[in-house]
């Protein structure tokens, strides 16, 4: 049941993620929207590991002989691994991700202040110039 909703939850949020991208004037690019539907998908992968894998994995009881005790903590080592492993690598496409869209935010604000520049100039030509002949409207 929670994987069932996590799974939903990661749906809807790669949707919302993919009908943003396609929205004009968006500012996620091509590779945030690959690194950001592949963080939803290992954070779905460690849910699932956590739900199904660790029961699986329960510390090994006193019945059984030291090579099965060794064995089975040595694949709870792995398990953990693996998991710590995953959330290592979300953790990097996170880091990544916000990289791209810092960058993307300076490219976006230095060409606000370059159209400003630009309208300051117009204006400040606008106001230097010298008045037309006095006409300021239509004829009356």
């Amino acid at each position: 049941m929670v994987v069932a909703f996590a799974a939903l939850v990661v749906a809807l949020a790669g949707l919302g993620q993919i009908l943003a991208y396609r929205r004009e004037g968006s500012v996620i690019t091509a590779m945030q929207l690959g690194l950001r539907l592949a963080m939803g998908l290992l954070l779905l992968a460690v849910l699932v590991l956590a739900v199904w894998g660790l029961p699986q994995l329960a510390l090994p009881s006193a019945e059984l002989t030291h090579e099965q005790q060794l064995s089975a903590v040595r694949h709870l080592a792995a398990f953990w691994t693996l998991v710590i492993g995953l959330v290592v690598v979300i953790v990097a496409l996170a880091l990544a991700d916000l990289r791209h869209l810092r960058a993307e935010q300076r490219r976006a604000r230095a060409a606000m202040y370059r159209n400003l520049a630009r309208v300051q100039e117009e204006l400040r030509a606008c106001l230097d110039a010298p008045p037309d002949s006095g006409k300021r409207g239509p004829e009356e």
